[in-house]
């Protein structure tokens, strides 16, 4: 930055005061919240309380990952493919499902979706 506006204006810049990224204040604060903090995760980790041992996280991450599979969220990221579009006749309309199997978009994706994963947890339920 200062090479450019030296070039522009013909002027020199004096040397540039960067402040560090921390202050002593905060790497002393952050030091002493690691400190006090150590013994209770030691402690948690030891009696197994953490959110990687609760059942219910590893639960909600996989149906999280049920659903934007069968979404086919990768494929509407990668084509660039929009949530919904205008109608041509009415531009305070949006349409959110095309006629035909040429097109999709996002928000059809997601409604298939969420059908899905809720077929899916409903069947998982019953076994």
């Amino acid at each position: 930055m200062v090479e450019f506006v030296e070039r522009r204006t013909k002027l020199t810049v004096g040397p540039i005061h960067r402040p560090p990224f921390l202050t002593k204040t905060q790497i002393c604060v952050i030091v002493a919240l690691i400190t006090i903090s150590t013994p209770i995760l030691i402690k948690t980790i030891l009696k197994g309380e953490t959110l990687l041992h609760d059942r219910r996280v590893w639960l909600s991450g996989a149906v999280f990952v049920y659903f934007f599979s069968v979404a086919g969220t990768m494929h509407n990221i990668i084509k660039e493919v929009p949530l919904f579009v205008r109608d041509h006749e009415d531009e305070s309309k949006v349409v959110l499902f095309y006629e035909g199997p040429d097109h999709q978009l996002g928000a059809e994706g997601f409604a298939i979706g969420f059908l899905y994963t809720v077929v899916g947890l409903l069947l998982a339920c019953k076994s």
